[in-house]
């Protein structure tokens, strides 16, 4: 049996629960956004303003988790704040519409960064058992994205703010339960001077361009991956039924990586990406290319374990949330600008197929960057 420490079933609740909250809004964004009245190249666009918020946030949010706050109350502040953006997704439009979805990337930008700097700070020298942590969030969302899918296909889309600000409050509740550790007591370091120390560590920022290149090519294919289903002729149950599914096989796959090596979980990662990515641009009929997501949910289990876990080794403790920060600020801030922009003109100019066989080429790109800067026995 594995070992387990008092505080384990705490985060193990909040990443169930986070991941049941991210289940209401991820796979139905760019719905929600057509739903509007944005094209295709526009709903690029947005979540490319969506990204460069998260870009410009999550640094800031991981030195308030680091020196200001516990990692558990910064949670809750993000989480919070989050709810209240999605709120008012639900009642604005135009110009007001715009400005809650750019609040509301900015603050939802810190959520994974600081539930990964709990999950790591509860493990301790058990870092490498994160995926067994990281598992449950996917459990979740598993779990929840056939039920929003059924739900929403009732209601209609335009009812996925108020359900994804309900799920976060519920996620706050169970953060402010948790235990962390207290906030660093040098209080005079400026984010200034932890971003500079983050700079200096070596090996961090040839990682973080691999990262960058891998995760943009997700991005792509998933901003686009329900417009292609529907456009195909699927519902919004069978796109929360493809999103479940990513979602569930996610669960035994990080279960099964806490003695792996987390640099071959990375090009793991890339190359089930690039074979994943390349069967969506030959796949014609929803319900294969929905079933197809199963593969890249092995993709998507091994990359968020080896970068956490990758992150954690290069960083030094004391800037774990920064660190882990830094890194979510590639994954979700820099790779979705590149991703989203470059996702939007190719499906408007070129289609889906041209797209998903972009991603893929993509994705094997990464792999080759990473083995050549970060030897896998390194």
């Amino acid at each position: 049996m594995p070992e387990r420490r008092p505080g384990d079933r705490g985060i193990w609740g909040l990443f169930l629960v986070f991941g049941m909250a991210e289940a209401g809004i991820v796979p139905f964004l760019p719905l929600l956004l057509q739903d509007h009245g944005y094209s295709g190249s526009q709903i690029g666009l947005a979540l490319a303003a969506m990204a460069l918020a998260a870009l410009l946030a999550t640094p800031a949010w991981g030195h308030l988790g680091d020196v200001h706050l516990s990692l558990s109350r910064a949670f809750a502040c993000a989480a919070t704040a989050t709810a209240l953006c999605s709120l008012l997704l639900g009642v604005a439009g135009g110009p007001a519409f715009v400005a809650a979805l750019v609040t509301l990337a900015a603050c939802r930008s810190a959520l994974t960064p600081l539930s990964d700097a709990l999950a790591l700070a509860q493990l301790g020298s058990r870092r490498t058992r994160y995926g067994t942590v990281r598992m449950w969030l996917s459990a979740g969302f598993a779990a929840a994205a056939i039920g929003w899918g059924l739900l929403l296909a009732w209601a209609g889309i335009g009812a996925v703010p108020v359900l994804y600000a309900a799920a976060l409050l519920a996620t706050t509740s169970i953060a402010l339960m948790l235990r962390s550790p207290p906030a660093a007591s040098d209080r005079g370091r400026s984010l200034r001077d932890a971003l500079a120390g983050l700079a200096g560590t070596p090996g961090l920022l040839p990682f973080l361009l691999a990262v960058v290149l891998v995760n943009a090519s997700f991005v792509a294919t998933s901003s686009f991956f329900s417009l292609r289903v529907t456009g195909l002729g699927g519902g919004l149950a069978l796109v929360g039924l493809a999103a479940g599914l990513q979602a569930a096989i996610e669960v035994p796959v990080m279960r099964a990586t806490a003695s792996a090596h987390h640099g071959h979980l990375f090009l793991a990662g890339c190359l089930t990406y690039a074979v994943a990515f390349a069967l969506f641009a030959l796949t014609t009929d929803p319900v294969v290319l929905s079933l197809l997501r199963l593969l890249s949910g092995v993709g998507f289990a091994f990359l968020v374990v080896g970068t956490v876990v990758a992150a954690d080794h290069i960083v030094e403790p004391q800037l774990r949330a920064s660190g882990q920060a830094v890194t979510r600020a590639a994954t979700y801030g820099l790779s979705p600008i590149v991703g989203g922009v470059g996702g939007g003109l190719v499906w408007q100019w070129a289609g889906a197929p041209a797209l998903f066989a972009t991603t893929s080429v993509a994705a094997l790109l990464g792999a080759i960057l990473y083995r050549a800067t970060r030897p896998v026995s390194g």
